[in-house]
């Protein structure tokens, strides 16, 4: 898939607009600052997921969306195991439990959804089959599956060269004031 350009942020500009008629003004009067600013959020994302990103927004919503919007629209396309609820992903731990049982922990975790799977390592595959309070467990397997399903959710949002950035102006941070104890 072809990467955007900036040159494309104008033609994604256009069908905004042509969506969202309420919101045209705003984009068809953009400046070129805006325009670069939108470059910089979207453009890790091919072009043609951006622009059926927006088509399926524009199915279910009257105003115009927002960068986060748009990535959180292309986020659920590209990984829609991201999607699954809690209720969902216990339902799927449930039904491995029974077809493995505590014996084929391996199988197990392979049948299951990345991040479902990632949260049963949480756990460990054998307590979790033989708890003795299944409702306790289940609560809490829920919770931590939400907490942990919307911090994946979080940073699948944030372009890779910004997470990049964060991290390395967090690391020069951590030098600076990890210096400043010493003295």
């Amino acid at each position: 898939m072809d990467a955007i350009t900036k040159a494309d942020v104008v033609g994604i500009f256009k069908l905004l607009s042509t969506l969202f008629p309420q919101s045209a003004r705003n984009f068809e009067n953009a400046d070129a600052l805006t325009r670069d600013a939108w470059y910089e959020l979207i453009k890790d994302i091919p072009k043609q997921l951006v622009v059926e990103a927006i088509k399926s927004y524009a199915a279910s919503h009257v105003w115009a969306p927002s960068i986060a919007e748009i990535r959180a629209e292309a986020l659920k396309a590209v990984n829609p195991e991201l999607s699954i609820g809690p209720d969902e992903a216990w339902g799927m731990v449930v039904q491995a439990i029974r077809k493995y049982g505590y014996t084929r922990p391996q199988e197990a975790l392979a049948s299951l959804p990345e991040p479902v799977a990632r949260c049963v390592e949480r756990f460990g595959w054998r307590e979790l089959c033989l708890s003795e309070e299944p409702d306790v467990v289940r609560g809490q397997f829920r919770r931590a599956y939400e907490t942990q399903l919307a911090r994946e959710k979080a940073d699948a949002l944030i372009p890779a060269q910004v997470r990049q950035n964060l991290a390395q102006l967090a690391a020069k941070m951590d030098s600076v004031l990890t210096l400043g104890e010493g003295a």
